[in-house]
């Protein structure tokens, strides 16, 4: 189980209004070496996210990651805050980080997340700042977020990509090719280019899916409506994938790094993400092409009206093309977890209930006194959950984290009224369990109670899965006499 770092130190920046608190941890990316972590305590008073943001220990701990807190603050203030997705460029020597860095990636910081270091006290997601080299920031806005990240983790063999910055590091890209023959495809021509973070592209075996919720549906086709006959789009990244392609000059075929285990790995039936969609419709013959780290997409007119009125309609299209299967998936539901993870599905997501026959759950043999499982929700594409488990085994593993539960809050004073159990399976990891409580209050479950019960959770023995991550909740409501 993961353990929460402890604070090093807490600075004042804005007096009354912002501070920072310091921690130290150890990475390790081919050679161990640790890392200041920085965060914010007051940006969500202002309408912001908190911001998290790590450097490599070289010396003591740099006060010009202070100025950049100042700032943000100052700009969320003023009513500019920086959200999941947000770029931002800073000027060659701002906050004294010197002409290397050109700009800042914003991302989730998924807290409950085991790659990520264990922070407490936040009430809602923050953002994680990524830090990027000269000419990456112009690269990332030419290219898409997506190619520049995945350079990153191929670089340092962290995936998804690297939570620290380290000054010593290589540029992964550049903005312009160095020579003709090393030129991208994106560079060739002016492409007319929009940012689509709502939507996702899979790639796997023949299948390319293109995922989005039904409300940003309107988006795209708003965006595509009045589109000329090539558009480029910058997807985000999905929700559901095992690995990411990456792309350099000189590169002679496709490749992908996982985002389990480490590594680079060739395509297979991986559901790969794609960091890129070039759309050409008019007069030209159905095609599908995959060109680098992305695909291109020919649509003759109509075709491309059948896709429009999918969108407009909110509902699946599928063609083939070129040996490959393409599918518009519009979801209709997504489940927001307490641990920072949104599942999607297309057809909504009613909870599984738990039945009398299921190994154990609702079954004389092992009765629950102090909780009842309510509902079982799926964090993973159903496809990729029944790829990995067997109901038996998930079914088991719930419950005799529900058992512990429930002998946990044997005669325990408290003010629980529902518990949330996360469970996170990932291939060459140990299971992690997360717990949440309801109502969400200081107090409500003591931490002498806690502590242990997340303890002996995480020492369950769990179902080992190959390929794909698997995450699922169960919720227990409380039973009183």
């Amino acid at each position: 189980m993961r353990q929460p770092l402890v604070p090093v130190e807490q600075v004042e920046v804005v007096p009354g209004a912002l501070s920072a608190t310091l921690y130290l941890d150890r990475v390790n990316a081919g050679v161990e070496h640790e890392v200041w972590l920085f965060a914010t305590r007051g940006m969500e008073a202002v309408g912001a996210p908190e911001v998290v943001f790590a450097v490599r220990r070289d010396g003591p701990p740099p006060a010009r990651v202070l100025d950049l807190f100042r700032s943000l603050h100052d700009q969320a203030a003023s009513g500019a805050a920086l959200s999941p997705g947000d770029a931002l460029e800073v000027d060659r020597g701002t906050f004294g980080f010197g002409p290397a860095i050109s700009g800042f990636l914003c991302l989730p910081y998924r807290l409950h997340d085991p790659r990520l270091p264990a922070l407490d006290g936040f009430g809602r997601t923050p953002l994680l700042l990524v830090a990027l080299l000269a000419g990456e920031y112009r690269a990332a806005q030419r290219y898409g977020h997506l190619r520049v990240l995945a350079l990153l983790g191929k670089l340092t063999r962290v995936f998804p990509h690297p939570w620290w910055f380290d000054d010593r590091r290589p540029v992964v890209v550049e903005p312009e090719p160095t020579h003709p023959g090393a030129a991208s495809v994106l560079s060739r021509h002016d492409l007319p280019t929009a940012r689509a973070p709502y939507l996702s592209v899979v790639h796997s075996g023949p299948q390319v899916r293109l995922s989005l919720s039904e409300a940003a549906c309107d988006r795209l086709l708003d965006l595509l409506s009045g589109a000329p006959e090539t558009v480029l789009l910058l997807p985000g990244a999905g929700e559901s994938e095992d690995a990411r392609y990456v792309w350099r000059p000189g590169q002679t075929g496709p490749e992908a790094i996982m985002f389990a285990g480490g590594g680079s790995v060739v395509h297979g039936a991986l559901d790969v993400g794609v960091n890129f969609l070039l759309l050409l419709h008019g007069d030209v013959e159905v095609d599908a092409v995959q060109q680098e780290d992305g695909f291109l997409l020919m649509m003759p007119d109509e075709l491309w009206r059948r896709f429009l009125r999918a969108l407009a309609d909110r509902r699946e299209l599928t063609w083939r093309a070129a040996g490959s299967e393409i599918t518009l998936e519009p979801y209709a539901q997504r489940y927001a977890s307490p641990f920072g993870v949104v599942a999607q599905s297309r057809d909504g997501f009613p909870p599984y209930r738990p039945k009398p026959t299921a190994r154990g759950v609702g079954d004389a043999a092992s009765p629950l006194y102090n909780v009842r499982l309510d509902a079982i929700h799926l964090l993973t594409d159903q496809r990729l959950v029944e790829q990995e488990l067997s109901a038996e085994e998930a079914v088991g593993f719930i419950q005799d984290a529900c058992q512990v539960v429930d002998d946990a809050l044997e005669g325990v004073h408290h003010g629980v009224e529902a518990l949330l159990v996360h469970f996170r399976l990932t291939p060459g990891m140990p299971p992690w369990i997360g717990l949440a409580v309801s109502p969400d209050k200081p107090g409500v479950l003591p931490r002498e109670v806690a502590d242990p019960l997340l303890a002996r959770l995480n020492a369950l023995p769990g179902p080992a899965v190959r390929r794909h991550e698997v995450r699922f909740e169960a919720r227990l409501e409380v039973v009183r006499e």
